[in-house]
């Protein structure tokens, strides 16, 4: 049987993943344009995190909910996730060609860390089993 790797909380890992990703992404706002392969390798950082991420949220959606409801609330949640790129897109895409990509990635990377500080103090997600 293999390892599990990370916190026994799912939740937790998952806040810990988003945090690497959050200063993973802000450090590549803040990479000067000649320091092109520091910017690759943070994407890369970030590329690692999705499925800790992705992998442990849908663990927690399978064991929380029930077998005969799992194809509705995954087709939501997939639909949902896809719906938000286009929407992230045209809102983001104008106020990044205002104030630029590089500054919207430090923005991004701080909110991020908002979120997931915020998620952390919530009783409910830190009492989940």
């Amino acid at each position: 049987m293999a390892k599990e790797v990370g916190f026994k909380k799912k939740q937790y890992t998952i806040l810990v993943a988003m945090l690497i990703f959050a200063v993973a992404l802000i450090a590549s706002g803040l990479v000067p344009t000649s320091m092109f392969w520091i910017f690759v390798i943070l994407t890369f950082i970030m590329g690692v995190m999705g499925p800790f991420f992705e992998g442990l949220y849908t663990v927690i959606l399978q064991t929380k909910i029930e077998v005969q409801k799992q194809g509705r609330v995954f087709s939501i949640v997939m639909s949902l996730m896809q719906l938000a790129i286009p929407i992230g897109l045209f809102i983001m895409a104008p106020i990044a060609e205002k104030i630029g990509v590089e500054k919207m990635f430090v923005i991004s990377g701080i909110l991020m860390i908002v979120a997931s500080v915020m998620t952390l103090t919530s009783k409910t997600i830190r009492n989940e089993e």
